[in-house]
């Protein structure tokens, strides 16, 4: 269940939830939704619509292809290295320590595929 003040910066941030999605998260959850919202929608960016970016590390050849067709398919862009735009890493089993190391030091959003799935599914219940 989202902490009450991770519910008021949802609602704040104009979040695509209804309320009893937002009690439902997990403050995990939401904090993972705020990082990719603030790096989609931060100043630093040009200013024409961007897509979210992502990249996946350590992880097989078919179980990455399987993920980035879903992430394409949700609006993301795939990269195959952490850039400075980047919204999220998505870490497999073994995940390569320098995009790890990278993706940290630039305050990148981590999630394991586990999470990236969930946020997946609560964009998809919001269309």
């Amino acid at each position: 269940m989202a902490s009450e003040q991770v519910a008021r910066i949802l609602r704040s941030r104009g979040a695509p939830f209804t309320q009893e999605q937002i009690a439902a998260m997990s403050d995990a959850d939401g904090w993972a939704w705020l990082r990719t919202f603030d790096k989609a929608h931060s100043e630093a960016k040009p200013k024409s619509p961007q897509q979210p970016q992502i990249c996946f590390t350590g992880f097989v050849v078919t179980d990455r292809d399987r993920l980035a067709a879903i992430a394409e398919r949700c609006g993301y862009q795939v990269k195959d290295s952490v850039t400075k735009n980047l919204a999220l890493l998505v870490t497999g089993p073994e995940p390569g320590p320098s995009k790890l190391n990278k993706a940290r030091h630039q305050g990148c959003s981590i999630t394991d595929e586990a999470g990236f799935l969930k946020l997946i599914r609560a964009v998809q219940d919001l269309k």
